[in-house]
């Protein structure tokens, strides 16, 4: 069963953990990565398949990814835990974050992509 099959269950969250991301990724289920941070630091390394829309721009964004479950992180936590409030305040209601963003991702070996 997938991790977000699971969560809903039990009421859903709205912050998942690095493993349960890599979990999602892992067994191909259907989700979207969003980068709220700004263009340079999505520039020095981000995650693998994730879409830029910094936090600064998503409250007009026209562009926000519909696949599945969105996922939101930025360096820590702090702006990601903002962008779930937007995207919750325009009707997205399955907008969760990543706990300790891109930060806690590296340290848990987490795959970043440099341009």
């Amino acid at each position: 069963m997938p991790i977000s099959s699971i969560l809903n269950l039990f009421g859903g969250s709205d912050r998942i953990t690095v493993e349960e991301l890599k979990t999602m990724m892992e067994s191909k289920e259907d989700i979207s990565i969003i980068d709220v941070r700004n263009p340079n630091e999505f520039k020095s390394g981000h995650i693998p398949g994730c879409v830029l829309i910094p936090l600064s721009e998503l409250e007009g964004a026209e562009n926000i990814p519909s696949k599945g479950r969105l996922v939101l992180y930025c360096a820590a936590g702090v702006r990601s835990m903002k962008a779930r409030d937007i995207l919750k305040g325009r009707g997205i209601k399955d907008a969760v974050d990543l706990k300790g963003g891109i930060g806690a991702w590296i340290k848990a070996g987490g795959k970043v992509v440099k341009p």
